[in-house]
């Protein structure tokens, strides 16, 4: 978030780390969000795109599924700099990345059902509206802005 211009949000993660790992039983329970504190989530596939990386090409990854290019980026400086990452035993790493995938695949079954028609397409176009929708905060440019309170249109 800082790297981001945000401090704001830094501030709130900071209180939401120091909040959940002391009142919270280290980090178990969550008892910052009935406080009021939420989450505010930033990765380097953010930072990226407020320094302006243009987000490149999209990819469908074998085992981490979709992204661009920037994202990928992002992906690998977010896993290098993870606190799981960061221990020095091997299989402690391996097992956080397996209950991160486990847990990130359980997340998604419940979509399968969603996806209709080519489900390449279906894939690539949910992922980067998401993303879209993650990287501008929630503002979306729609394909109506040229339209204005008031004018007149033509039903046909």
């Amino acid at each position: 978030s800082l790297l981001q211009g945000r401090p704001e949000n830094a501030l709130q993660s900071g209180a939401r780390f120091l909040v959940n790992t002391t009142v919270g039983l280290a980090g178990l329970l969550d008892v910052a969000t009935p406080m009021g504190i939420e989450r505010s989530p930033a990765d380097f596939d953010q930072t990226l795109y407020t320094w302006g990386v243009d987000s490149g090409p999209f990819l469908m990854l074998p085992v981490f599924g979709p992204h661009t290019v920037r994202s990928s980026a992002g992906y690998l400086v977010d896993t290098t700099y993870s606190i799981p990452s960061l221990q020095d035993n091997r299989e402690w790493q391996y097992f956080f990345g397996a209950v991160e995938a486990i847990d990130v695949r359980a997340n998604l079954i419940k979509a399968d059902d969603l996806v209709t028609g080519d489900r390449y397409i279906f894939i690539r176009n949910a992922y980067l509206q998401r993303r879209e929708y993650f990287l501008t905060g929630g503002k979306v440019e729609d394909s109506f802005s040229d339209f204005e309170e008031g004018d007149e249109y033509e039903e046909f």
